[in-house]
């Protein structure tokens, strides 16, 4: 009687899921008696965290590189036309300068949006 809580019932729900996939736990009545069965989950435990932190470092430097190729074209078309009356006088005053400038942001919406969906990784 004083073994715990029954075969199938745990009174701690974190707990289950994780005894089981470890091989033993409350599925059978008892807690694992072989040496360093608390110390694997805790291990496993610890081991997903870093693998999260990791993955979350990963997708910043990912946004961060988005932002940066999103960014730089129109920022050196920008400067360009700054420097130079002459690039500006061709890319907006002339018919295929314009459809030029109507594909740069349709290309440039296109892979900020292919990179927006490479980066949300779910974790």
């Amino acid at each position: 009687m004083g073994r715990g809580p029954g075969p199938g019932r745990c009174h701690a729900p974190g707990v289950r899921g994780t005894a089981t996939r470890v091989g033993g736990g409350c599925s059978t009545g008892r807690w694992r008696d072989r040496a360093g069965g608390h110390t694997r989950v805790g291990w496993r435990i610890r081991e997903r965290f870093r693998v999260k932190r990791q993955m979350r470092v990963v997708s910043a430097h990912g946004r961060i590189t988005g932002w940066i190729l999103v960014c730089l074209p129109p920022a050196l078309g920008i400067a360009l036309t700054a420097i130079n009356q002459e690039h500006r006088e061709l890319m907006f005053g002339e018919t295929l300068g314009i459809q030029m400038m109507i594909g740069a942001a349709v290309l440039q919406t296109i892979g900020a949006l292919i990179i927006r969906k490479i980066i949300n990784i779910p974790y």
